[in-house]
């Protein structure tokens, strides 16, 4: 049977993180989640998240019983395997120094009705970013077990969520390319409903000026079709009247003609009566 866990983050609380083993995938029910990583100027990178008050502890310790250069490239070596951005800071005296960690910042989100961490489900690889709770929320945990379950049942269903995991991978990728400078979460939020918005108006602009090209072509087809059907109309009502005009001379000529035959014939009808008439008064009486 297929299991799916509610689990409630808060904000700032990581999910999983980079090169962890995957066992789940997660569900969003509420709240915000996103992938976070370390801002460059050609490209933002992964990393994983540290405990910042148990590392400055141990950078403290170090030191204060190691040399300076020592202890400075110990702690390098220690935190970037950790990939987590390191900075050398001088005071005003310009013999103090102290290490600083930069947080990792939110690149790509994930809100109510989203779903993350499918792709090393799918996949079986470790994780390939780190997940953090932006604002606190919950989740449904499905196992990567009861992924395979569903996979081995409706084999379709599977292979359409390998091509969405790819898709949303890439989608993962272009925004951690955009990555060139720390911003947090609300400024992110705003600049991502700005960008969406600025594609949906350019889509909406680029179609209507295409229906609108499409109107206008549509509508000179309509005019050049009505004026041709206009010329042509014109023209066979001049062809219409001169064939008018010579059958209605032509029945003119055929009517006075039968008149004058009706005018022979009754000449003639008279003629024979007047003959029949003359032969009859001739005859003799029996």
């Amino acid at each position: 049977a297929i299991h799916l866990t509610a689990v409630d983050y808060l904000n700032d609380e990581i999910v999983f993180q980079m090169h962890d083993f995957a066992y789940n995938l997660f569900l969003v029910l509420s709240g915000t989640f996103a992938f976070v990583g370390r801002p460059e100027p050609d490209g933002g990178e992964d990393g994983v998240a540290v405990d910042t008050d148990h590392h400055a502890q141990a950078v403290s310790s170090t030191c204060m019983t190691s040399p300076p250069m020592q202890s400075f490239a110990t702690t390098v070596s220690r935190i970037s395997t950790q990939t987590m951005r390191l900075t050398r800071v001088f005071g005003d005296s310009g013999g103090d120094e102290h290490l600083e960690l930069e947080p990792l910042c939110p690149y790509r989100f994930f809100g109510h009705s989203s779903y993350f961490g499918e792709l090393e489900c799918i996949s079986s690889a470790t994780r390939l970013a780190t997940a953090r709770c932006e604002q606190s929320g919950s989740v449904l945990v499905l196992r990567k077990c009861d992924y395979s379950e569903l996979v081995n049942e409706f084999p379709l269903f599977g292979d359409v969520w390998q091509v969405a995991a790819a898709r949303r991978e890439a989608m993962r990728l272009a925004a951690l390319k955009r990555l060139t400078h720390r911003q947090q979460f609300r400024t992110l939020a705003a600049l991502t409903i700005q960008r969406v918005y600025r594609t949906y108006r350019a889509c909406t602009f680029s179609r209507q000026r295409s229906n609108c090209e499409d109107l206008d072509g549509s509508a000179n087809r309509r005019r050049e079709s009505f004026m041709k059907a206009t010329f042509l109309a014109v023209h066979q009502s001049k062809d219409m009247r001169k064939h008018m005009a010579g059958p209605q001379s032509e029945n003119t000529r055929l009517c006075k003609e039968v008149q004058s035959l009706r005018a022979e014939l009754k000449d003639l009808r008279n003629f024979f009566r007047a003959f029949l008439r003359r032969q009859r008064s001739g005859r003799p009486r029996g």
